[in-house]
């Protein structure tokens, strides 16, 4: 048995017990979404920027502290590429925890939470509703799903003649308490307001 002490610089993890985050990822399909899949899940459209909030690695993921923004492409084939390749800890007992989002811009989530500001119909809001986690022992890759978050109102109004001679000139419709806002709550099953 050979023991020693230094009291020299933390030595980085031997390469060899790195293990790399993988991630393959389908869309729910969504009715005249934005952003367009197929029945299994795949994007119609080439592929789009996403965002991942990680949290650190605990046991169970702690969303309402500081998380770390990981960017990423998600492309037609459901595949999954990291900016910078990401890695599980080397402590088996400590779960990776990565949160999905696209909101056409990256968004630092505030307590636990991402406000992405709606200013117009053009935009669609993806967010995986349960992150997901796993170690360096987790077989295969890790299978997040994004569902659509956002829904514009689209509003489609007919009419006949009866109804004009009814109401007359229509030259205005208000919707109201119409949200400026999607708030998604990050946690063990993701909410939004």
């Amino acid at each position: 048995v050979m023991v020693s002490c230094s009291d020299g610089p933390v030595l980085k993890p031997i390469e060899k017990d790195l293990v790399e985050i993988k991630m393959v990822s389908s869309v729910t399909p969504g009715t005249r979404a934005a952003i367009e899949s197929d029945d299994s899940g795949l994007l119609k459209t080439g592929p789009i920027n996403v965002h991942f909030d990680r949290a650190a690695d605990a046991a169970t993921a702690e969303w309402s502290t500081a998380t770390t923004l990981v960017e990423a492409t998600l492309d037609a084939s459901g595949d999954i590429t990291f900016a910078s390749a990401q890695y599980y800890n080397v402590d088996e007992t400590k779960n990776s925890h990565l949160f999905g989002y696209y909101a056409g811009t990256e968004i630092t989530p505030s307590s636990g939470k991402l406000t992405v500001p709606i200013t117009n119909g053009d935009l669609d809001v993806l967010y995986t509703k349960i992150p997901v986690s796993g170690n360096k022992t987790t077989v295969g890759a890790l299978q997040p799903v994004f569902d659509h978050a956002l829904a514009w109102v689209k509003i489609q109004i007919k009419g006949d003649a009866a109804a004009s001679a009814i109401w007359g000139d229509v030259t205005k419709i208000t919707i109201k308490d119409v949200a400026k806002n999607v708030e998604i709550t990050l946690g063990a099953s993701a909410s939004i307001a």
